[in-house]
């Protein structure tokens, strides 16, 4: 037991410090994910195994999911799942790419980014508050990507999908399709915006929380999440102005692929020891889940 027994007894704004400093995370590699039926992609993308000895691309769309690296572990960070590398701008949480040789050339694409960036290895790469040695591939670029989440294609597939720029929306901005206005304020609701996609974290219990999804105002997609506790260390209600809390999800990145009308959309759930990720992929008109990694990120 280490980081997390430090927060018995600390006010509400002191945990949430501490998660913000110590959340965690290690991968679910490729090959545990799962297979979606009846997308509206084509058989030859869903089974794709591309040149250059990359990996089988693991979703029923192109590509695979990295995510934007920080420099050093000082300042301020977007996420705490961001790995932390000086000579590397962007990791894939898997151990899957060891036979591709260093040099390969991908498109990486981010909000307001699609550029060409370069394979530097797959190894061990130090990651958490311990620098406990994790499985990734890294990637070299021109410039620095936001942290977040980052879609990688072959260049032949370059054309396959472009980023959505993803913004948190005004809470008086949601349609009223999606939200009652008594639930209009920070500690009940949360939204962001996708291009034509509202995403809506609504307060629905103490511990529960729902996950509406709509395009152009209609409803494809609602889940619902708890907020994990732990006896005498933390046990807290659902606040959605705190930046997280474990247990509830968020979204961290948005792509639009050129045979689907719905973008696709990366969740991040963070735990007490670790981050989970989510996909959540256009299929007929809708969104179908994903489970694409969990990464552990330090002890409890």
């Amino acid at each position: 037991m280490n980081s997390f027994t430090s927060i018995i007894g600390k006010s509400k704004a002191s945990i949430l410090g501490v998660l913000l400093a110590t959340l965690i995370v290690v991968p679910t590699l490729g090959g545990c994910t799962e297979q979606q039926e009846n997308t509206d992609t084509t058989a030859d993308e869903t089974t794709a195994q591309v040149s250059e000895n990359l990996p089988e691309q693991p979703f029923t769309v192109p590509g695979w999911l990295a995510f934007g690296t920080k420099e050093g572990s000082e300042g301020a960070s977007e996420y705490p799942f961001s790995p932390v590398n000086p000579e590397a701008e962007i990791a894939v949480f898997s151990d899957e790419w060891s036979q591709v040789e260093s040099g390969t050339t991908l498109i990486a694409l981010a909000s307001g980014v699609k550029e060409e960036v370069t394979f530097r290895r797959s190894a061990q790469e130090p990651y958490g508050c311990n620098d406990t040695p994790t499985a990734m591939a890294t990637f070299s670029a021109p410039q620095p990507l936001p942290e977040g989440a980052v879609w990688l294609l072959p260049p032949s597939q370059a054309d396959a999908a472009t980023a959505v720029s993803l913004e948190e929306l005004p809470l008086d901005e949601v349609p009223e399709t999606l939200l009652a206005l008594d639930k209009r304020v920070p500690l009940s609701a949360k939204a962001w915006q996708a291009g034509e996609m509202t995403l809506l974290l609504e307060r629905i219990g103490e511990d529960t929380v729902r996950l509406k999804i709509a395009q152009d105002s209609e409803e494809i997609y609602n889940t619902e999440a708890e907020i994990l506790s732990m006896e005498a260390a933390y046990e807290e209600s659902v606040d959605l102005s705190a930046p997280f809390q474990p247990g509830i999800p968020q979204p961290v990145g948005a792509f639009q692929f050129s045979e689907n009308a719905v973008p696709l959309i990366v969740l991040w759930t963070p735990s007490f020891e670790g981050h989970n990720f989510q996909v959540l992929v256009p299929s007929s008109g809708t969104l179908a889940p994903i489970d694409a990694a969990y990464v552990y990120y330090c002890a409890f």
